[in-house]
């Protein structure tokens, strides 16, 4: 999908966005994943302008479609961003009224998983895009906003570990 040429800029690929965006929601909203009940379907796909101007889009990176549990009444999903750089992958979980003592926080080389315990609660595990060697990993809590940097690698095969916050 996707116009070649040689566009220095993602904006200039707005339209061929837009259409790969339409696209995937299609496919979505037709696909067997349907809701069950008050369950949201969660989706993800992947947008990229490549190096030569070339719109990409992946509706189904590693395969996560997946449709979570209901949280119990007093626990819930934090709003959670994913960000995918060259060397690292980004975290960033919304999680207002948490004690930061109350946080913890565990990985392995695929996924995080994200608990706390007190007045709000919250249990999460998030599969990652890419690999990772969570022995390097740096964690962050300030004013509700959780940030977890961990260090992409091919190469780590030892167990999960917790992670301390800074």
């Amino acid at each position: 999908m996707g116009k070649k040429g040689s566009a220095k800029n993602p904006s200039d690929n707005l339209d061929d966005i837009n259409a790969a965006i339409n696209t995937i929601v299609k496919s979505m909203i037709g696909s067997q994943h349907q809701a069950q009940g008050n369950s949201p379907v969660i989706y993800r796909f992947d947008i990229r302008v490549d190096t030569r101007g070339v719109t990409v889009a992946n509706p189904n990176p590693g395969a996560i479609i997946r449709q979570p549990k209901l949280a119990k009444a007093a626990e819930s999903e934090p709003l959670i961003d994913v960000i995918e750089h060259e060397a690292s992958v980004i975290v960033t979980a919304d999680m207002p009224g948490i004690e930061r003592g109350k946080l913890s926080l565990f990985a392995d080389s695929g996924s995080l998983s994200i608990t706390s315990k007190g007045r709000r609660a919250y249990n999460t595990t998030i599969d990652l895009p890419s690999q990772v060697d969570p022995r390097g990993a740096h964690a962050f809590y300030n004013n509700g906003v959780l940030q977890v940097e961990l260090t992409k690698s091919r190469s780590y095969e030892g167990k999960g570990i917790k992670i301390e916050m800074s």
